[in-house]
């Protein structure tokens, strides 16, 4: 019984994190200038042009970030499904809608999404799992060592000096 308790817990503090983020995001999108009009009244008056500054800098460089995320997302969903499409893997509209999803979570959900290809490519033949198996790792390798680093720090503005220098 505990076991099934933890994870019954696990999953509602899941689920109120998420709850949480889109509430603070639509909280961000609906009273943005009130929030900031609060924090510009907790410093002192000759400091508010520049924290109005400092918060539209920051609103600027995450909302960069955030779409960049976005069209990198659709880019690895576009491009997983033609190959899986191309490899004759089935479910091809299920996996990539999968992994369009799971690609929102950083590091574990281009994995699973990777388990999933491979899990159905078995399902047909081994080498057909191989197959899907590589062009995931591929395009792990290609999304995330050379491009990704680089592309988020000019979507952002960030030069080289100033992002190695921390």
């Amino acid at each position: 019984m505990h076991p099934a308790l933890t994870v019954t817990r696990t999953a509602f503090e899941i689920l109120v994190g998420i709850f949480f983020m889109f509430a603070v995001a639509a909280y961000w999108i609906f009273e943005r200038d009130k929030a900031i009009g609060l924090v510009q009244s907790l410093v002192p008056r000759e400091s508010r042009r520049v924290t109005r500054g400092h918060v539209d800098l920051i609103d600027q460089k995450l909302g960069a970030f955030v779409r960049g995320e976005l069209i990198l997302i659709v880019f690895v969903t576009v491009v997983l499904s033609l190959s899986f499409w191309a490899i004759g893997l089935p479910y091809v509209l299920l996996i990539g809608t999968s992994a369009e999803s799971l690609e929102i979570v950083p590091v574990i959900g281009p994995l699973v999404a990777g388990a999933l290809a491979v899990g159905v490519g078995f399902t047909q033949s081994w080498h057909l799992a191989l197959v899907a198996g590589a062009i995931v790792v591929a395009l792990r390798h290609i999304e995330d060592y050379p491009r990704r680093p680089e592309g988020a720090r000019a979507r952002v503005g960030l030069s080289r000096s100033s992002s190695s220098s921390r």
